[in-house]
């Protein structure tokens, strides 16, 4: 708005004969324009696919159809890579913003009809919500109460498959499988609590695996250990 006015008060000065020709203060709104734009511009660099972004891509892709070999996944923050295409996570966030989620995602995860659902989460250095949409699960409440009862976290995803090229406030970290028997007759804090502690062994487990060690128990075995160990475990 700025500039237009600018243009138009000069464009009146050249009419009346003021100025001739171009000036600095004539150049300065146009100048401002294109450093605005140069600023806005990324590095090719960072947009471009290379042999290592490839190879990690691959890997995760290798990961999720692992999971579908058991049925239907749900890939929270990537709708197209599964074989049953899904809502991408920032419509699912549109449609929170102005009423409940969907009845069929909830009734999907209360009746764990999904062999496995993998949902996004931030990194320890990532920001926080404050002004972005929901980017995963946990952040609908309805959709958390009914992912964490109905679910245990049973893998971390590596970080080194998660580069995307695109960056985004959350990556698919966790891997969620469907619980034997459900947690709702538990509170919401209880609930919580036996979540973190399958988290914390899902991510040990996870780390020894790509360590080349033999994994210290099995994914099965999770949610029993988190339910008898839960008071004794600390975040790594």
């Amino acid at each position: 708005m700025l500039s237009s006015r600018c243009e138009c008060w000069l464009q009146g000065r050249r009419a009346s004969g003021a100025a001739s020709a171009p000036t600095l203060v004539e150049s300065a709104p146009y100048a401002l324009v294109v450093a605005q734009l140069a600023l806005w511009v990324h590095a090719p660099s960072e947009r471009t696919v290379d042999g290592a972004l490839r190879a990690d891509t691959e890997r995760f892709l290798a990961s999720v159809a692992h999971l579908e070999r058991d049925g239907e996944v749900l890939l929270v923050g990537r709708g197209h890579v599964t074989r049953a295409r899904h809502f991408q996570m920032s419509a699912l966030a549109d449609v929170v913003r102005v009423g409940p989620p969907p009845p069929d995602l909830v009734a999907a995860l209360a009746s764990r009809r999904l062999a496995a659902v993998v949902d996004d989460a931030r990194g320890p250095a990532d920001a926080p919500l404050g002004l972005w949409s929901p980017v995963m699960l946990e952040d609908v409440p309805a959709l958390r109460d009914a992912l964490f009862a109905n679910y245990f976290t049973a893998e971390r995803n590596d970080e080194q498959t998660l580069r995307i090229a695109m960056p985004a406030p959350g990556l698919p970290r966790w891997v969620y499988r469907p619980r034997r028997r459900p947690l709702g007759a538990l509170g919401g804090e209880a609930v919580a609590r036996r979540h973190f502690a399958e988290m914390v062994l899902a991510d040990r487990r996870s780390a020894a695996v790509r360590a080349g060690h033999p994994p210290p128990f099995a994914v099965e075995d999770i949610e029993e250990l988190a339910a008898r160990d839960e008071a004794g475990l600390t975040p790594r």
